[in-house]
């Protein structure tokens, strides 16, 4: 969103700024860069740009030379700090500690208990439960619906996606959000035109959702298909791993058209 677009541009100004400064003092730079995210007078926002910085102007080499821990580690702090920046512009204050130490789970619970009807909290509740690896199905499902409930299917698409390949929730649990996702979003486009046609993008992540998500039934596919142009169903069948599922509706549509 602008946020992101501002941190962009904030960080290209400091990257261009450093680069006089890199030559031969690229040590400096970085010791400097990691006191700085890490002080405890840096605002959530400073550290974040700090670290999008220090990622720009040195290499891992860099870094690990002076860091000395895993970088997966400082991948993660960076991470925190985004999420941080987050709920301070949700007026939901934590310390970069207590955001590291606290559960993750509790804490999507408790924004959705008291946030769930706020779509940007809903959307940071559905990054949160991707980037921890959230394995509770049910809150996962509530998250999932509440998109769906608020018009985002193309997101709910994405998320779904991203879940399935971090892998902590049972694929099971995904079908009935991504079933919804896509008949609702056709209902919309035929209320404005006779036959809907889904944008690419939307159509590129829900074959890439098939392809890693064999489980589902012969009706399951029907109920995720049928809604599609018959042009689009057709290529949606081809990514659909299991021969005789795909054959046998295959050959049910062509006997219908």
């Amino acid at each position: 969103g602008g946020t992101g677009s501002i941190l962009d541009r904030e960080v290209s100004r400091i990257t261009y700024m450093l680069q006089p400064l890199l030559k031969g003092n690229i040590k400096h730079v970085v010791v400097q860069l990691l006191n700085f995210a890490s002080a405890e007078d840096t605002s959530a926002i400073a550290r974040e740009r700090a670290l999008c910085v220090l990622f720009q102007v040195a290499t891992e080499d860099d870094i690990l030379a002076v860091y000395q821990k895993p970088l997966a580690s400082l991948l993660e702090y960076k991470q925190h700090c985004a999420y941080l920046v987050d709920l301070e512009a949700l007026r939901l204050p934590h310390s970069i500690d207590q955001l590291i130490k606290c559960d993750k789970l509790g804490l999507i619970h408790g924004l959705w208990r008291d946030f769930r009807h706020e779509p940007r909290i809903v959307r940071l509740l559905a990054d949160l439960a991707v980037d921890f690896s959230v394995e509770d199905p049910k809150i996962v499902q509530a998250i999932l619906a509440q998109l769906n409930h608020l018009a985002q299917h193309d997101l709910v698409l994405l998320y779904v996606d991203r879940l399935i390949l971090v892998g902590k929730v049972e694929a099971s649990a995904l079908k009935g959000p991504l079933i919804n996702a896509v008949n609702n979003k056709a209902t919309l486009l035929r209320a404005a035109s006779h036959q809907p046609e889904l944008d690419r993008s939307f159509l590129e992540t829900l074959r890439s959702i098939l392809v890693k998500l064999p489980c589902m039934t012969i009706d399951e596919y029907r109920r995720l298909l049928s809604p599609l142009r018959t042009s689009d169903r057709q290529q949606m069948l081809e990514a659909i791993i299991d021969k005789t599922k795909r054959a046998a509706l295959s050959t049910e549509w062509s006997a219908v058209s």
